[in-house]
C-alpha cells in the first residue's frame, strides 16, 4: 500500500526518519558525556576556591578544610 511505508507493522523502514534518530542518540551521548566531565571536575576542584576565606575567617588549616571534605 503506498500510505503504509514507514509504518511499524509493514517492515518497511523509512531511510529518511533512520539517519536523525541515530544523530540524535549521538547528540544526547555527547552532551551527556560532557556535563558529566564539566560536573565533576566543577565538584572535585570547585571547593578550593573556598579554602582561603575559610582558613582566614575561622583560622583553620588547609588540612583541616579539606578533612571536613
Amino acid at each position: 500500500m503506498a500510505g503504509d511505508a514507514g509504518h511499524p507493522l509493514t517492515g518497511v523502514a523509512d531511510s529518511e526518519s533512520a539517519a536523525p534518530a541515530t544523530h540524535r542518540r549521538w547528540l544526547v551521548a555527547g552532551v551527556g558525556l560532557l556535563l558529566l566531565f564539566t560536573s565533576a571536575g566543577v565538584g572535585f576542584y570547585g571547593f578550593s576556591a573556598f579554602v582561603k576565606p575559610l582558613a582566614a575567617e575561622f583560622g583553620w588549616g588547609r588540612g583541616e578544610i579539606s578533612l571536613a571534605i
